[in-house]
């Protein structure tokens, strides 16, 4: 048995010993490097329990800008995951998460949007066609908005008024029909009343 001082000695020569410190470092960087590596594979966020293994990097990174925007998570995962399944290419759900969020930036009801796809899927809809569904509905509210902005800067009234020309538009409304109807409104200087929307 090696007596406590002789064991202390032969400690401190060896943490002075240049090869030792070399080899410690290197201990310690694999160390380092195994609890990273453990630490990623923990699970983490909705998303990566949602989509790892099914999605690629680039759709999880954009689902969770889609999500920051302020749909539901479980909405998002979801119809991306149906997205999917219903054989997008990563490129056609990144198109159709900026659909999403270019809509969400400008202040649109993100709400049809996502009804949009969500039809699209439903019915079998090709991928390539929903995302241009959606892309068409997003340009059509777009629209509805500005010619409603133009009409009034109050934004109950604006979005009240908006939804109203958008779902006209929707019905088979035209364009110049549409901005002629804000038009004579705003000639007039009628406010939209509230039970506009139900007449």
């Amino acid at each position: 048995m090696v007596p406590k001082t002789v064991f202390i000695y032969r400690c401190a020569k060896m943490s002075a010993d240049p090869f030792f410190k070399k080899v410690t470092m290197r201990k310690t960087a694999v160390i380092v490097v195994f609890i990273f590596l453990f630490a990623a594979n923990v699970p983490g966020d909705e998303v990566d329990q949602g989509l790892t293994g099914a999605a690629s990097e680039q759709v999880m990174v954009s689902t969770r800008q889609v999500i920051d925007i302020g749909i539901d998570s479980g909405n998002v995962i979801g119809l991306t995951q149906s997205m999917i399944q219903h054989n997008f290419n990563d490129e056609q759900i990144l198109d159709a998460h900026g659909v999403m969020l270019t809509a969400g930036k400008k202040g649109l009801p993100l709400q049809v949007v996502v009804a949009k796809a969500s039809e699209g899927i439903a019915k079998q809809v090709p991928p390539a066609t929903i995302v241009s569904a959606m892309q068409t509905v997003a340009s059509r509210y777009e629209l509805a908005f500005t010619m409603a902005d133009r009409f009034t800067g109050q934004i109950g009234q604006k979005n009240q008024l908006g939804l109203i020309v958008a779902e006209s538009m929707a019905a088979g409304l035209t364009d110049e029909d549409a901005a002629g109807i804000v038009q004579t409104l705003q000639q007039r200087g009628e406010p939209v009343k509230s039970d506009s929307v139900y007449a």
